[in-house]
């Protein structure tokens, strides 16, 4: 258990540790990088509601986690913080201050179906690469690109791609063997190389 009080987990805090569940106070603003890196038995977490700050890495390796709901106080989700949290089957992102997802931000983990908020802006490369589970995606109407790998090996079926998006970057939905369906909207300029490289459709 994090006290309430703390208002800062810090970098490393957990690294490698073995529990399966922890909570923590809501008085928590800012998670560390690497905090819970490699907790690889950790199955259970429950974000603070006041949340502005979740480390690079903060989770990579939290291979039981699984599901995990974003707060609405946090603005952006670094780097690598859920990669490779294969089990993790279930995110929530709520409308809010939530920005950007950085690059490889969910890379390999186990998410079946996602639904991206209005409010962010950037959703960064591969950052849901070789989410090998992926069935279904819900694209926010704040984003006007979607970046290099961002759905690289997806499976999903089909994808209506809002107007407002302008770019869909190189290699955005390669090895999307299941996408047979692919709604592109009036808004879109540019079309990177091998976007939609070996899907069906």
């Amino acid at each position: 258990v994090v006290e309430d009080g703390v208002t800062r987990i810090g970098n490393y805090t957990f690294y490698d540790m073995e529990f399966s569940s922890i909570e923590i106070a809501d008085s928590v603003a800012v998670i560390g990088t690497y905090a819970f890196k490699n907790c690889t038995g950790l199955s259970q977490v429950e974000l603070p509601s006041g949340l502005t700050t979740l480390g690079e890495s903060a989770f990579y390796g939290c291979s039981q986690l699984n599901s995990i709901e974003i707060p609405a106080s946090l603005w952006t989700i670094q780097p690598y913080t859920f990669k490779g949290c294969s089990n993790l089957r279930s995110v929530v992102l709520p409308e809010g201050n939530l920005q950007k997802i950085s690059e490889s931000a969910f890379y390999g983990t186990g998410l079946t179906e996602l639904v991206l908020p209005d409010c962010l802006d950037i959703l960064d490369r591969f950052a849901f690469k070789n989410c090998q589970n992926l069935s279904s995606i819900t694209i926010g109407s704040g984003l006007t690109e979607l970046r290099e790998d961002v759905f690289y090996g997806t499976a999903i079926p089909s994808i209506d791609i809002p107007e407002g998006i302008t770019k869909i970057g190189p290699y955005a939905f390669k090895g999307c063997t299941d996408l047979v369906s692919i709604n592109l909207p009036d808004t879109l300029t540019y079309i990177g190389e091998s976007a939609f490289y070996g899907d069906t459709a």
